[in-house]
């Protein structure tokens, strides 16, 4: 009897449609919001590099 599980992963279109915008507001940048925002400026070169529009906006 075979009880391994096939594993299966699925991604909503939504993640995968380009032209939905994302909204992330970090508030506070000490301690892991700092690691935060550095994994988000990574992720906004990188898909900046890829040909994809990035709006980024910083308040104070």
């Amino acid at each position: 009897m075979n009880t391994e599980k096939t594993k299966v992963h699925f991604t909503d279109s939504n993640l995968l449609n380009a032209t939905n915008p994302v909204t992330i507001n970090l508030i506070g940048a000490s301690g892991t919001g700092s690691k935060v925002l550095t994994a988000l400026m990574e992720m906004s070169h990188s898909l900046t590099e890829l040909g994809h529009r990035i709006a980024n906006t910083f308040m104070r």
